[in-house]
């Protein structure tokens, strides 16, 4: 079975990076070749386990290097991820903002196109009731106007009846009189004419 560069430091996956350093540093004073100067043999199997430890150090680091990237470009896209969803929102706030101002307006727009047709349904009724009110000071003053002459009619007709009264009265009772001669002249000269 292969062992792993954990059961090589002779520490577990889930160990700090202290511990892991701290055992590394161990192994490192226990086999480290110059230890074991006045023993060739134990030199050359210090030496390979020495090369062994380095290696799984290494690999456990480029791990660990490896698993820190990861955690960093996942916390980097989540930053960014936050930072898209912020922007969206920011985004999907300005166009409410922007939907909301059009709605104010569209509503002021639609208030003042009410209060516009108000204003001439007002004018046009006031103009009405203007010319309404003016034309019944017309018919006023047209039926006065009537009346004054149909009263002048009236007195001129009444002063002709006296007058034609007046002449058949003088006609009648005073033939010798000299108002009745003047009459039979003056109707005679109607007469011819």
């Amino acid at each position: 079975m292969k062992m792993t560069p954990y059961d090589i430091l002779g520490v577990s996956e889930h160990s700090s990076e202290k511990e892991i350093k701290a055992r590394y540093r161990t192994l490192v004073r226990l086999y480290h070749p110059d230890r074991f100067q006045s023993d060739p043999e134990g030199a050359k199997l210090a030496s390979e386990k020495m090369s062994e430890v380095n290696l799984a150090y290494e690999e456990i680091l480029e791990a660990e290097r490896s698993r820190k990237e990861k955690e960093e470009a996942e916390r980097k896209r989540r930053e960014q991820d936050a930072e898209r969803i912020q922007k969206e929102q920011e985004a999907e706030r300005e166009r409410k903002k922007r939907d909301e101002v059009e709605r104010i307006r569209k509503e002021q727009e639609a208030e003042r196109i009410r209060q516009e047709q108000e204003r001439r349904v007002y004018e046009e009724w006031f103009r009405q009731e203007q010319e309404r009110k003016a034309y019944h000071a017309r018919m006023i003053k047209l039926s006065s106007k009537r009346r004054v002459i149909g009263l002048v009619i009236l007195l001129i007709c009444i002063i002709l009846l006296a007058i034609v009264v007046s002449f058949i009265f003088i006609l009648k009772f005073m033939p010798d009189s000299i108002g009745a001669h003047y009459i039979e002249d003056l109707i005679g000269m109607l007469r011819s004419r």
